[in-house]
Order: structure tokens, then sequence, then C-alpha cells
């Protein structure tokens, strides 16, 4: 009893630094969930309005955030998206479709790039194969609505074309990443 009357400031000083740092971690965890939050919604509207008919003529478009396959090789701080929108326009007697890369860096406004030129290469059963000019493949099942994207340097992509599927996949990659 005569010893804790005598450490009485030790032991009062000890439990206020007790409850600081108890404090401090509980708003550092609150800060940091805040910024997973504020990370997991998307800088565009994500769509998914492109449809086929019997004739495999498209129409609309789909917007999406590109995802890598390899999450080691997903950007950090910067966000990738992709908007592919059918148009009447005839190539050779095949549907063009236009692309427009939007990127998203962490403290700049989303910019667009110009449009590039896709064709069809391919149609195979609900899959419809799209190319650009720099060999970049876009595979989209009719089915489903997937669009997966094998670049000339084999990178392999999906896009997220919905927003609990975006925020589900950005707070994973960001709670990994810590």
């Amino acid at each position: 009893m005569e010893k804790i009357k005598k450490n009485k400031i030790a032991i009062i000083c000890c439990t206020i630094l007790l409850i600081a740092v108890g404090v401090l971690y509980s708003q550092t965890q609150t800060l940091k969930w805040e910024i997973v939050r504020e990370k997991s919604i998307p800088d565009v509207e994500l769509i998914n309005y492109l449809t086929f008919d019997s004739n495999n003529i498209a129409s609309g478009s789909v917007t999406g955030f590109v995802a890598f396959d390899d999450v080691e090789k997903q950007p950090k701080g910067m966000r990738q998206y992709v908007q592919i929108t059918a148009s009447n326009d005839l190539i050779y007697a095949s549907q063009v479709f236009y692309l427009v890369d939007i990127i998203k860096m962490d403290a700049i406004a989303p910019r667009y790039f110009d449009p590039v030129v896709l064709t069809i290469r391919s149609v195979e059963g609900s899959a419809i194969t799209l190319t650009d000019g720099d060999n970049n493949s876009y595979l989209i099942n009719k089915n489903t609505k997937e669009v997966s994207m094998f670049d000339s340097t084999r990178d392999v992509t999906t896009l997220i074309t919905n927003q609990a599927d975006f925020g589900k996949f950005m707070r994973e990659f960001l709670l990994s990443n810590k």
C-alpha cells in the first residue's frame, strides 16, 4: 500500500499513456477503413448495356474497371477504366466498336483518351473477339456480358462493370497491399 502511494504519479502517467495509445490506435484503424471505403467507390459510372441481336450486331456500351488477373501487376496509385461502345459504322462489312481508355491518378480527375477503333476478329458461339491495331484482343461473352482483355504484352484483364464487384475487389486489393 505504501509503495502505491509513493508511485501514484507514475501509475497515473502510465494509465494516461495507455489510454492515449488506445485512442490513437483506434483513430488510426478508423482512418484506414475510411480510406478503404472511399477508394472502393468507382471514379466513373460502371455500366454494361452492351447487347447483341441474332445477327451479332451490337448496340449500347460497357464501361468497367480494368482488373488484372495477376494482382501483382495491378497499379497501386492509378486506376484504369475502359469504355467500349458499339457503333453503326462498318469496315469491310464488319461492325466497328470504339474503345476509350480512362485513367485516374490518385489526386487528379479522370482523363479520357482518344477513341481507338476495334473491329470484329471472330465470332465463335457466344464469344465475340474484337481487336485493335496494336494486336490487343477484347473477348465479349454475349451470354454473361463479361469482357476480358488480352494485350500484346500478354497481360490478362477483366472489366468489372458493377459497383458491388468493384467495391469488393478494391477492399480485397487495398487490404492485401497494406
